[in-house]
């Protein structure tokens, strides 16, 4: 299931996958933006940065706990333009 986070980010909804199964997701989705050339609003090559927050998890009890996990992965991953998987 895909959809909005906030103004610029989307949120895949993963059931039955794991943190590595998400990984892989994330790369294919990676991969694919780069062999289309996808490009942002000014013409630049479109950066894609992936968060994976997953559960169960000791740390999430309520949704607004994956979601918080979720973010702050995220946030890591636009510092390296990568793909971050919440510990």
């Amino acid at each position: 299931m895909l959809g909005r986070f906030d103004a610029s980010s989307f949120l895949f909804f993963l059931p039955s996958t794991g943190p590595d199964g998400a990984q892989v997701m994330a790369r294919r989705v990676q991969e694919e933006a780069k062999k289309q050339g996808l490009r942002d609003v000014v013409g630049d090559p479109l950066s894609i940065s992936v968060g994976i927050a997953s559960m169960p998890h000791p740390e999430v009890r309520r949704r607004e706990d994956l979601f918080a996990r979720a973010r702050k992965a995220f946030v890591e991953a636009q510092k390296t333009g990568g793909v971050v998987t919440s510990a």
